[in-house]
Order: structure tokens, then sequence, then C-alpha cells
């Protein structure tokens, strides 16, 4: 798993200029409604923490909340250091005639899965393969957070020919998580 160094404050900070001033997030355009925040008997915070959350979301030029981001994600703190305990992004749109094509990844889900995988738009009750990074997708899913997987989103939204799992396109989505991790994990 990646060594990470997340600057709390600043992946908040994070948090809330990717719903605030982004035109493709219609709700919640608010942080702090989104995550819950877990603290010690001496007020330190120990985690954070979004549950199954949803985020709606367009095309900049459009107002109706054409697709749906449920995100789950959890920071906890570890010898002074945030570092993600588990996440789950699941992106969909609302519409059948959708150019968008859908996908979910996910780090520590259920003991009996693989730690980082994703799974592309063929995936339902029946079929759960999981896709493996390096194996089956070169998108650095162990990077994904709730700001990587808006930043993905901004630009497949307005790409919808540059499906993020597919291999053609890691380098574009990858550049863009990098930069993203950049502004809040000193490891990076």
């Amino acid at each position: 798993m990646v060594n990470e160094v997340i600057d709390i404050q600043k992946f908040l900070q994070c948090l809330k200029n990717n719903l605030e001033t982004n035109d493709y997030v219609k709700s919640p355009k608010y942080a702090s409604p989104l995550y819950n925040i877990e603290m010690d008997e001496n007020k330190n915070i120990v985690g954070i923490k979004i549950n199954h959350e949803q985020i709606y979301l367009s095309e900049s030029w459009s107002d109706e909340d054409k697709y749906i981001l449920k995100a789950s994600d959890w920071l906890i703190s570890e010898k002074n250091t945030f570092i993600h305990h588990s996440f789950s992004f699941d992106f969909r749109s609302n519409s059948d005639d959708s150019l968008i094509r859908k996908f979910r990844i996910d780090y520590k889900p259920l003991p009996q899965y693989p730690d980082e995988h994703a799974h592309d738009d063929g995936y339902n009750q029946t079929n759960t393969n999981h896709l493996l990074y390096k194996k089956d997708v070169l998108l650095y899913i162990f990077y994904a957070d709730i700001n990587t997987i808006l930043t993905i989103l901004r630009t497949y939204i307005e790409h919808p020919d540059k499906y993020p799992l597919d291999n053609q396109y890691s380098d574009l989505y990858n550049t863009l998580i990098v930069n993203e991790r950049k502004k809040y994990d000193e490891a990076v």
C-alpha cells in the first residue's frame, strides 16, 4: 500500500474546494455535511469518515443531476499520520441514454476480496469480477480518495470517450490523481 502522509487540514480544504468551486458538482455544495470527524477523549482528530454519501454531478453547462457518485472514504490517524483505512466509490449515470459508463473502485471493502480493485461497467449482482491494478487496470487505485475521484470525474464527464478504467487513458488520469494528491499528501 501507498506510504501516505496526509495533511488532514489540507485534505479537507481540497474537498471544500472540489465541492464548492466546481460547476460539475451539483450537490452537496458544502463539505461539512458530507463527512464525520471522529475525535479521541483529548479532542484530537483520529478519523474522517464519509459513509455512503451521494454526490450529484453533471456537465458544467447543465443544471440537471445526471450522475451519481456513491462515496465511502475512511481516513484514520496512525502514529500522528492520516492514512486511508478503506474506501468505495461507485459512479453511474442517472440516465439510460448517457454515454457515460459506470465503474467502481474499492480498497479493503471486505476481507475476502483483494485490497485494491475496480469493477468496470459490466459489474452487477452476478458479475462481480475484480480488476486488479497492473494486471487488469493501470489506474492508480491505491491513490484514490474523495478528492482524486472528483478530479477524475471532472475530466471524464467532460470527455465521456475517455473511460477511467481504459488503460489507454491511464496516464491522463494518473497525472490528475498525482497532482491532486500533492496538494495534501506529503509522501507523493
